[in-house]
């Protein structure tokens, strides 16, 4: 499972007339290009992933537009992770983080057998504590957001494996 924080605006459909946002497809744009440019080479950068095939799925935590990008040309890093932060902390009236839980479920449904958290850097650890925090310390990955993959060569490409906690 590759790990990236919310969609991004090319992954909707904007109808400026009705002011709706049609979902398309997850990784649309640039950020798909590099995935699927590059994910074999950050794949055979996990030492213990056996030589098969695979399903990829691609999972958002929160799966809303943070960016707000329907509304600007050019991405806003902080609106994106200030909406994002705020998003995530979001609690029902139990006290219980209802985004963070849906997204829990979720990966539970998915079961995956390796995640790789490709959040950017400003979101990254929240992601990271929160799978550890619900069981998902074995196989679990971190690695830059794919938007970054293409400044790098194939031999930098960098993806570490998070450490188990008992």
């Amino acid at each position: 499972m590759l790990i990236l924080e919310s969609p991004h605006k090319s992954e909707y459909k904007h109808d400026k007339k009705n002011f709706t946002l049609k979902p398309k497809a997850p990784a649309q744009g640039y950020t798909g290009r590099n995935i699927e440019s590059f994910i074999g080479d950050i794949l055979k950068k996990i030492s213990d992933l056996p030589k098969d095939s695979y399903n990829l799925i691609i999972s958002n935590p929160i799966p809303y537009l943070c960016s707000l990008g329907i509304f600007t040309d050019k991405l806003n890093t902080k609106v994106r992770d200030n909406v994002w932060n705020a998003v995530w902390d979001i609690t029902n009236e139990k006290g219980e983080y209802v985004i963070r839980e849906d997204f829990i479920t979720r990966c539970k449904q998915y079961q995956p057998e390796y995640i790789i958290n490709c959040c950017t850097a400003n979101l990254k650890m929240n992601v990271t504590s929160c799978l550890l925090a619900h069981g998902f310390n074995h196989n679990l990955y971190t690695a830059h957001h794919p938007s970054a993959w293409k400044y790098q060569t194939r031999e930098e490409l960098n993806i570490l494996k998070v450490k188990e906690i008992d």
